[in-house]
């Protein structure tokens, strides 16, 4: 139902409840749903933050640091983007 106005709302919280249950392969393919469904959508920035928060606590480095990249390339005015960055710069170190 890609199509819906509430589709892309949908995947963005199922994301959450799966993240907030620590089941993380599941949170990462809703987010990764998303974003593949809807790259500019409004829910994009944020799933874009979960996700690479989903990487981190899966020791998937190099995808949180491609996902904060991303996000910073592309939201520079979004209200996360300093966290983004400082959690960014840690992550070069591993």
């Amino acid at each position: 139902h890609k199509k819906e106005d509430w589709a892309p709302a949908l995947e963005y919280y199922s994301g959450i409840v799966y993240y907030q249950r620590s089941e993380y392969p599941k949170a990462q393919a809703a987010f990764t749903q998303l974003l593949s469904d809807y790259p500019t959508g409004q829910y994009a920035p944020k799933a874009l933050l979960r996700l690479s928060e989903v990487a981190e606590n899966t020791r998937d480095y190099e995808l949180a640091r491609v996902t904060l990249k991303r996000f910073v390339e592309e939201y520079p005015q979004h209200f996360g983007q300093q966290i983004a960055q400082k959690r960014l710069e840690l992550l070069m170190n591993r």
